[in-house]
């Protein structure tokens, strides 16, 4: 096993030291939000524009793990190329022909609600033997099938040892993704607004404010905070009284996402923040982050004004909601 100490780039993770071993599979590792999923969608882009990956692999699949949860269907490797293939009419048979050529993105490994309690008797070595999905992707993992693909497989350092042990002895490489630098974060602000002067007074400010810059090292929080800073300018609002902390911040984010659905009663609203609210604390006090739908339904949230449950939400402009 490869630990990675040094820095490396995503174009690299398959390279191999001078006489070592060329690694199959490579573990990306990182906190929530730092960005694994972003790097993990950014691999498929480059290497579908021909930027990354080109000569060696002929066809890259994207599999969320999250998705897999709520799939029920006993499936086969064939089904899952054909579930993530844009190409319908993609000739699977002809795919799995040259599984050197492969390359799976196996993302958000730590997602998994499924026990990986499986005895390698269980494993398949048949891409198109359709079995439940755990055992499909404890036989990739294991190099029971497609031993000659290649992997990606990002994670939570929570769940780490678990895949360490079904990786087993498989000659993996291991990265670890850290989030910005201090010059990247100043290069996302300076990118993020159109304004020159507008970057500089953001960055300057966030820089003076140790918790709000240090936070910033993680993309998603740095992209609210971005987000919320050139709301607060734009409407004439003094930065300095209005987002001080990063609590001041998350709520003004908040407090734009319910502008943005004024169209819902007040009443409703505060039941949705009650219900969010409530749903946290237990996701916390119970170290879960995904909820089945009969928890969501304890919580009230389960009715279609519960625009908090909607992460498309999340992934928009605060300003293109309003109605």
């Amino acid at each position: 096993m490869a630990e990675h100490a040094s820095p490396i780039t995503i174009a690299n993770l398959f390279e191999s030291d001078e006489g070592e071993q060329s690694p199959h599979i490579v573990v990306l590792q990182g906190a929530a939000g730092i960005g694994k999923t972003l790097t993990a969608r950014k691999i498929v882009l480059d290497w579908a524009n021909g930027e990354l990956y080109l000569s060696r692999f002929d066809y890259v699949f994207y599999i969320n793990c999250r998705e897999l949860n709520f799939d029920g269907k006993q499936r086969g490797v064939e089904d899952l190329i054909f579930k993530n293939c844009p190409d319908q009419n993609a000739p699977t048979k002809e795919i799995l022909m040259n599984p050197e050529k492969l390359l799976f993105i196996i993302d958000g490994f730590d997602e998994l609600s499924f026990s990986f309690n499986q005895s390698e008797s269980n494993f398949s070595s048949d891409p198109c033997e359709k079995q439940p999905v755990e055992i499909i992707l404890s036989s990739l993992f294991g190099k029971e099938v497609l031993h000659k693909s290649h992997l990606i497989i990002t994670t939570r350092p929570t769940a780490l040892e678990t895949l360490r042990q079904w990786l087993g002895d498989e000659h993996c490489a291991y990265a670890e993704i850290l989030g910005f630098s201090k010059d990247e974060r100043k290069k996302y602000f300076y990118n993020f607004f159109d304004n020159e002067e507008q970057a500089i007074k953001a960055y300057n400010f966030v820089e003076d404010r140790e918790m709000l810059f240090t936070m910033c090292f993680i993309p998603i929080v740095c992209w609210i905070i971005c987000t919320v800073l050139k709301q607060q300018m734009e409407a004439g609002e003094d930065l300095a009284q209005t987002s001080r902390t990063v609590t001041d911040v998350y709520m003004l984010y908040l407090s734009s996402l319910m502008k943005g659905h004024s169209s819902n009663s007040k009443q409703q609203i505060q039941m949705n923040l009650k219900g969010l609210c409530s749903l946290a604390a237990d996701g916390v006090r119970r170290q879960k982050i995904l909820f089945e739908e009969d928890e969501i339904k304890q919580h009230g949230l389960d009715t279609a004004d519960s625009f908090f449950l909607n992460e498309n939400m999340f992934q928009k402009d605060i300003g293109c909601e309003y109605v």
